[in-house]
This record gives C-alpha cells, structure tokens and sequence, in this order.
C-alpha cells in the first residue's frame, strides 16, 4: 500500500508530464487505487533515434523496459514524457503509469531471465499489449505538438 504521503509527490509528477491520458489526478485522488501499483518504463532510443529498446514479456508482447515503483524505490520527480491511466491485464485494476524517454548506444541489451531485449527498428511493427505506444514514440521523437 502506498502511504498518503506519497499522494502529492506523484501528483507533482503527473502535472509535469507532456502528455496525459485518461485522468492520472483523479486516479491518484481515489482512495480505493492506494493498493494499486505505480508502474514506470522508458523509451529508450538509439542515438539515430532509428531504433528502439524493447523487451519481450512474457504476456505483454515487446515492450519497453520498466515495472512496478514502490515507495522510496526511486525518485520520481523526473519530468515524464507521459502520465497515463491503464489496465496492463483485463484481470487487472488501472495503474498508474510514468513513462520516461531516453537516448542511448545500442549495446547488447540485458533483460531480466525470461524476458530477452532488443534493438527494434521505430519504422517496425511489434506485437505488443500496447500498440498505440509505437505512433506516441515516433511522436515523441518528432518534438512538440506531433499528433500521439
């Protein structure tokens, strides 16, 4: 359970974001999300900003690296390219979620056992729980007011 004390620290994050989607405010304000993990990832591109960093998990498809924040896990004040509201499982209540954005060289990726990464071209289309996060990327890296 998140304590209350962490309410308004995310919500700074939140109103720092450059994209909302759903209500990030409003899932934060309901008591009832406080058992609900907050989940990060970053949008890790090559320096060419050709190529993208994924991961393949295990039910989610090819995604980008993250997970689960737990209080004190990380500081969260970074400004976030997004703050969005969603479901990672049908089975699953909403999470908050913080995406970050980052360039990197591509070395050999190291995921976690069971979940390889890889370098994936940004012009590809990958099998993913969240295929409208490919056009939000090459949104992204087109610069402000780029359709998401």
């Amino acid at each position: 359970m998140r304590p209350a004390a962490w309410a308004e620290p995310l919500l700074r994050v939140v109103r720092s974001a450059d994209l909302l989607l759903g209500d990030p405010a409003a899932w934060l304000a309901d008591p009832g999300n406080a058992r609900v993990p907050v989940a990060v990832e970053c949008w890790v591109v090559d320096h060419d900003a050709r190529h993208v960093l994924l991961v393949d998990h295990r039910w989610r498809g090819w995604v980008p690296p993250g997970g689960a924040v737990d209080p004190g896990d990380a500081d969260l004040t970074a400004h976030p390219v997004l703050a969005c509201v969603r479901r990672y499982r049908d089975d699953w209540e909403p999470s908050l979620s913080f995406t970050y954005a980052a360039r990197s060289v591509r070395a050999e990726p190291q995921g976690e056992p069971g979940q390889p990464g890889a370098w994936v071209p940004l012009g590809a289309v990958w099998p993913s729980a969240f295929p409208e996060d490919r056009a939000r990327i090459r949104a992204h890296l087109a610069g402000p007011g780029a359709p998401a």
